[in-house]
């Protein structure tokens, strides 16, 4: 691994784990509204983008709309729901009912792309359900509409998954080129929504000064959310998927333990603990089997096993 890699994974890291984190500060503290935020990060990737693409990072393709508001939608109910979820949750509750994006791929692919799976990845996944049923039934915090939240927010992000890897066939396209046309069209749906139920949010950015700390944080959180966007494009380009998805379980553990550590009023108990631990080392199995696979593909098609 090269450093350029070994510097985009660092970025990615600090980008994916700090965003979570000043999203949460913003929400517990400053009562930031979420599709208010959710908007504001979709209009930050959208100019980061556009500015990226302008001075060569990637070339801007022309693609009709109407081919990008399925993904658009998708896209904007999963980043709305999935910052709900964060709001109504613990970071660490947060963080492990986003691991039931596992078991919902497999169970729309298999109704809907007929794929199988094998016998030890189903089991690794009803593992990953037992956690998560674990951790949430011994959270003191434990909110219902926390819970509907994250179940919505986890559908809408798995069907976003599986429409972009469709459209990226389809339309020929990358997904920094799908990217930079579905972060406006889902800014401009959050403002509409937003607009319709009073357009109250808004005050919330609108109304910090200068020298405000909430906007500080803004700002940052508006950077790392256009920063994660694009260096997660860049490493899945320089590694694989596969490398991603086993860097993704090290940001969970880090998101889930150091969550449980800032946020000392979100208490933690035993059992709880045990039901976090149950479903990251259910993930670490599931990717490691997912792995095996794609080295025995590589290799019987001759391809680098490594």
């Amino acid at each position: 691994m090269g450093h350029s890699t070994a510097l985009l994974l660092l970025l990615n890291f600090t980008f994916s784990v700090g965003v979570i984190f000043t999203n949460k500060i913003l929400y517990k503290y400053y009562q930031m509204a979420a599709i208010t935020l959710a908007s504001a990060q979709f209009s930050a990737t959208f100019v980061g983008l556009c500015t990226y693409g302008l001075v060569g990072g990637f070339k801007i393709k022309r693609l009709k709309l109407v081919k990008i508001f399925p993904i658009s939608f998708a896209f904007c109910g999963s980043v709305v729901f999935t910052n709900l979820s964060l709001k109504y949750n613990t970071v660490g509750t947060y963080q492990i009912l986003k691991c039931l994006g596992d078991p919902m791929l497999l169970i729309l692919q298999s109704l809907f792309y007929k794929k199988s799976h094998s016998a030890g990845v189903k089991v690794t996944l009803g593992v990953m359900a037992l956690g998560i049923i674990l951790n949430s039934i011994f959270d003191i915090n434990f909110d219902l509409l926390g819970l509907l939240y994250a179940g919505v927010a986890v559908m809408s992000s798995t069907v976003y998954i599986l429409l972009v890897d469709t459209k990226q066939h389809d339309l020929d396209a990358n997904p920094l080129q799908l990217l930079v046309y579905q972060a406006p069209i889902s800014s401009m749906l959050l403002n509409a929504i937003s607009y319709v139920t009073g357009g109250a949010s808004h005050k919330a950015i609108s109304h910090c000064s200068a020298n405000d700390t909430s906007l500080m944080i803004i700002l940052l959180s508006l950077a790392m959310a256009c920063g994660v966007n694009i260096t997660v494009y860049y490493i899945i380009r320089r590694t694989s998927v596969v490398t991603y998805a086993v860097f993704s379980k090290l940001k969970t553990c880090t998101v889930v333990l150091v969550g449980a550590l800032l946020f000392t009023t979100d208490t933690v108990k035993p059992l709880q603990i045990i039901g976090m631990l149950i479903t990251i080392a259910g993930t670490i199995v599931y990717s490691s089997l997912k792995i095996q696979k794609t080295f025995t593909v590589n290799c019987g098609t001759g391809k680098a096993c490594l």
